[in-house]
């Protein structure tokens, strides 16, 4: 009994860090001195089909074009070794999504997104705890959960599309969090009435607005034109269409409606010859294309449904043999036949030790 009692203390103790680091690197000493003994650090690489990686005097450039691939840990981004080294990410237009934990843990004070990003993935910038101030451009929809997770120094982030879903919990933007709760002590910027005001009244977080969201125009153009006499219907079409947006569990409907008016008249012959003007008149009039979100957060499993997925080794109990099962099948020890995936989001990842530790923890 001592001995068992022994092993879960010290287990618990090697997994603390994990209540303060989501993305953090499990057996990251261990990984990173097999990888790198008695060898040089990489300067550049792949980091996607069409993406490409160049560290240079503290800068962590990506350039390309298409999305960067994702991480399961930090400890598997090619730069994870300079992780300490890097305080710039610049991200070159022509990367659309930025992976998942791609810049998790760096040391990175700025980091520059192009327009042409449209999701930020998960954990992709948790425990920056340098970094201070981001601005999300308007074409990014989707903030995946943890993407700002446990960055301390955060004051300030933009988020320029009032359409933009912030997933996830409390702990997708914030300072700190733990067992105990989460905080965030810095500003969300964004439009009046946006999905992200909606994100910081949910969780109390402070909030400004930058106004009114634009408005998108439409316009009617009306063409006038003088031909010979001829004889036209009038006809109306209207030509529903529906569109999926990138964003994952999100389905919208568009409606486009197009009416257009043709109106000639024609003139009798006589024996006389007669010539008649008409006037053509078309009206085309185009709506607006109209796209409905729904904020949509992931809630939070319950104790019992967390405890299903706990159980790893089918022994009646979610203990501390259920978290070191979980720990070496991640490292690759142990055969992949049991299932690992704790928060149900289909990946085996160091998310699931966070969330089978919680477990374990709410059981003592």
């Amino acid at each position: 009994m001592k001995k068992i009692l022994s092993a879960v203390v010290s287990a618990t103790m090697c997994f603390s860090a994990l209540s303060s680091v989501p993305v953090g690197a499990l057996g990251t000493d261990m990984l990173t001195a097999q990888s790198h003994v008695g060898a040089a650090l990489p300067d550049s690489g792949e980091c996607g089909d069409n993406v490409h990686w160049e560290y240079e005097d503290s800068v962590l450039k990506i350039t390309g074009t298409g999305a960067m691939s994702g991480y399961s840990m930090s400890t598997n981004t090619p730069w994870y070794s300079r992780r300490s080294q890097i305080t710039s990410v610049e991200i070159s237009d022509g990367i659309t999504e930025i992976g998942a934990c791609a810049f998790a843990e760096l040391s990175i004070t700025s980091v520059s997104i192009p327009g042409s990003v449209t999701s930020i993935n998960r954990g992709a910038f948790a425990s920056c705890r340098s970094l201070k101030s981001i601005d999300i451009p308007e074409n990014v929809t989707y903030i995946a959960a943890q993407a700002f997770c446990n960055c301390s120094g955060l004051e300030e982030i933009y988020i320029r599309s009032p359409k933009c879903i912030v997933s996830g919990s409390a702990e997708t933007i914030c300072n700190s969090y733990s067992t105990h709760g989460t905080s965030f002590r810095g500003t969300i910027y964004a439009y009046a009435g946006s999905n992200a005001e909606n994100y910081a009244n949910a969780y109390k977080y402070n909030f400004v607005s930058l106004g009114d969201a634009p408005v998108t125009e439409s316009t009617t153009t009306t063409t006038t034109t003088t031909s010979s006499a001829t004889t036209t219907t009038t006809t109306a079409t209207t030509a529903p269409k529906e569109s999926t947006t990138s964003v994952p569990g999100v389905t919208t409907a568009t409606t486009t409606i197009r009416i257009i008016f043709s109106t000639t008249t024609e003139a009798s012959a006589t024996t006389t010859e007669t010539t008649s003007t008409t006037t053509e008149t078309t009206t085309e009039t185009t709506t607006a294309e109209t796209t409905t979100t729904t904020v949509s957060t992931e809630p939070e499993l319950s104790d019992e449904e967390y405890a299903l997925r706990g159980d790893l080794n089918h022994d009646g109990a979610v203990d501390v043999a259920d978290l070191v099962l979980c720990q070496r099948v991640l490292l690759g020890a142990q055969p992949a036949e049991y299932s690992c995936d704790i928060d149900g989001d289909g990946v085996t990842s160091v998310f699931d030790l966070v969330a089978l530790r919680k477990i374990i923890l709410r059981s003592m």
